[in-house]
């Protein structure tokens, strides 16, 4: 669903580091063309991981002519 993407990122990184409500934060940036998650972590922790969870949700469309 759209959207609901920062959501199910945030509830992910909560669950699998073990981190709370305060110490992530997810927000859904919608344009016309694009789409993105902007993911805060306040305390430290591997950014390999949260890329790896966020990773899960990454796709990119490509235009079929163009490559664009």
């Amino acid at each position: 669903m759209f959207g609901q993407e920062a959501k199910e990122i945030r509830k992910a990184i909560k669950e699998e580091l073990g981190l709370n409500s305060r110490q992530v934060s997810c927000r859904q940036d919608n344009c016309t063309i694009e789409r993105g998650v902007s993911i805060l972590v306040k305390v430290p922790v591997a950014l390999s991981k949260v890329e790896e969870i966020a990773n899960r949700w990454k796709e990119v469309h490509r235009c079929e002519f163009s490559g664009d």
